[in-house]
């Protein structure tokens, strides 16, 4: 069966910029925090939590009662997948849409000085690497 996202972030973790946010229109129930809040508070809960367990790992998973988020980190980059459930094909999905996306955009993520278009193309890299996301939900850009 398709999983439905929320939500797909990519953060650069080092200044806590979000530099890529696809929404799903088709999953919105209620409002949505904005990206930009965000991001700053994912990169502040991973070195909180790395602060108090003395660990240098990465976050991978936060589970709630309803949704799931799925961290990937790549360098200076997280992605962050916030969905319904969790299982293989998310975890490798994500984890090859942020090598990929890595690859793709390193010159501008490595250089970023502030200009998020630059990372617009990233939707592509949805269709490729996360092919169990219902096709209306990628029907309209939501950068």
């Amino acid at each position: 069966l398709p999983f439905d996202v929320y939500q797909l972030l990519v953060i650069n973790s080092e200044q806590g910029v979000t530099l890529y946010s696809f929404v799903n229109e088709f999953r919105r129930e209620g409002s949505l925090t904005h990206s930009a809040l965000k991001s700053p508070a994912i990169v502040a809960i991973q070195n909180l939590v790395q602060e108090i367990s003395h660990a240098e790992g990465h976050i991978i998973l936060i589970g709630m009662s309803d949704r799931i988020l799925i961290m990937k980190s790549k360098k200076q980059i997280v992605s962050v997948l916030i969905c319904e459930r969790n299982s293989y094909f998310v975890n490798q999905g994500l984890e090859d849409f942020t090598n990929r996306f890595y690859e793709k955009f390193e010159s501008h993520i490595v250089n970023f000085v502030g200009n998020v278009d630059v990372f617009k193309d990233a939707k592509l890299l949805i269709h490729e690497h996360l092919p169990f996301m219902r096709k209306e939900s990628l029907m309209e850009s939501a950068n």
